[in-house]
């Protein structure tokens, strides 16, 4: 079954939180994503709309979801690629200008992992209609052996 939009978000949401709440992976992010020493060059701050934020934070985002990013796609590298590439160009044109822009604040990516963890506890508490039918179908079966239960235990012996 192929991947949906929520379950590659959410996987890049954990990716992207992960990296940023780890200074280790942030370092090692940015020696992923640029070899040399011009930052600039690697930096999305116009695209990201985070023109607002110092240049080591908006570089640390840059790096941190381009890194989410190559895991993402990564993890679901058997899913087909038109599938894949559909979704990742959506989430990186507008999902990250949509958290990251409105953030003016001197620790922009402490806000901005709250925002997204905000955003996963919404989508993991909303009810699925899975879960309902699971539920309906337990009770369902439940019924059918308890009836078949009591058709069973009746006497089939002939009165006399």
């Amino acid at each position: 079954m192929a991947v949906t939009p929520e379950e590659f978000r959410e996987k890049f949401y954990r990716y992207l939180v992960s990296i940023l709440n780890t200074p280790g992976k942030i370092q090692r992010a940015r020696q992923n994503f640029h070899s040399s020493d011009d930052t600039k060059r690697f930096m999305h701050k116009e695209s990201f709309g985070i023109q607002h934020w110092k240049d080591e934070d908006a570089l640390n985002l840059t790096a941190a979801v381009a890194e989410a990013h190559a895991l993402t796609m990564e993890y679901y590298q058997r899913e087909p690629v038109e599938i894949t590439q559909k979704y990742n160009q959506k989430f990186l044109n507008t999902l990250i200008s949509e958290l990251a822009s409105p953030i003016h604040a001197d620790e922009p990516l402490k806000l901005l992992v709250e925002e997204i963890k905000t955003r996963m506890r919404v989508t993991n508490t909303q009810p699925s209609l899975i879960n309902n039918y699971t539920l309906l179908g337990g009770g369902a079966a439940l019924l059918v052996l308890g009836v078949a239960a009591l058709a069973s235990s009746g006497s089939n012996t002939p009165k006399i």
